[in-house]
């Protein structure tokens, strides 16, 4: 018979595990319509276009990611190395630094919503990864 230590356990599992699932979703979905101009998750102020090219970029780093993490996370599962996702969502998180600059690089503001993207990105990846590093450890014991 399972403890309540268990099941909660068991719950934060399946929590951090469909949470993960759902940025990885949302990457792939975001990246699909950056590509539109009639729906998009980020806005880019394209109603008014202007940045034009500018924007694009921003619009292709995130084809560029989910492209990216489609590599990674099938070779994670493949090799059962869930533990390289703290890595990558390090990189998402360091990523918020990289739109500031890009902003003030081009002069040009960049949309608030691009890093609280990849700061759910950056914690959903560094949770998964810990979780499996943690339970990993525990299994040895």
């Amino acid at each position: 018979m399972m403890n309540f230590k268990d099941m909660s356990l068991k719950g934060i599992e399946f929590l951090i595990k469909a949470n993960f699932a759902v940025a990885l979703i949302l990457l792939g979905v975001g990246a699909i319509l950056s590509m539109t101009n009639d729906v998009a998750l980020f806005e880019d102020n394209a109603d008014l276009d202007l940045y034009g090219p500018l924007a694009n970029n921003l619009r292709l780093i995130l084809v560029y990611a989910a492209i990216a993490e489609a590599n990674v996370a099938a070779y994670c599962m493949a090799k059962e190395k869930q533990n390289m996702f703290v890595g990558v969502g390090l990189f998402y998180l360091v990523m918020i630094g990289g739109f500031e600059f890009y902003g003030f690089t081009n002069q040009m503001e960049v949309e608030d919503s691009y890093g609280e993207f990849f700061l759910y990105q950056g914690l959903s990846h560094v949770l998964y990864g810990g979780f499996y590093i943690i339970s990993r450890r525990k299994k040895r014991r």
